[in-house]
């Protein structure tokens, strides 16, 4: 789930303005606490991805799933 900007500004003014721990700012609004370490490296979201597209092959991807569907079935 992607947070916009504002929000994630509004996260660290309050965790400033109550003093208060990354745990405890984790917890007041539901967030993982390894997100608020990432948001205090880099606070605007990205909006692209930093590495390249995998190229999957349409036979890897028709064994994986007739071996998933057999397991499935069993």
């Amino acid at each position: 789930m992607a947070y916009s900007l504002k929000f994630r500004q509004k996260v660290f003014a309050n965790k400033d303005k109550f003093q208060l721990t990354f745990q405890a700012t984790s917890e007041r609004f539901d967030i993982p606490i390894r997100t608020i370490f990432r948001w205090q490296r880099q606070l605007e979201p990205t909006t692209q991805r930093k590495k390249p597209a995998t190229n999957v092959e349409h036979g890897e991807i028709s064994a994986t799933c007739e071996g998933l569907s057999r397991c499935l079935l069993a």
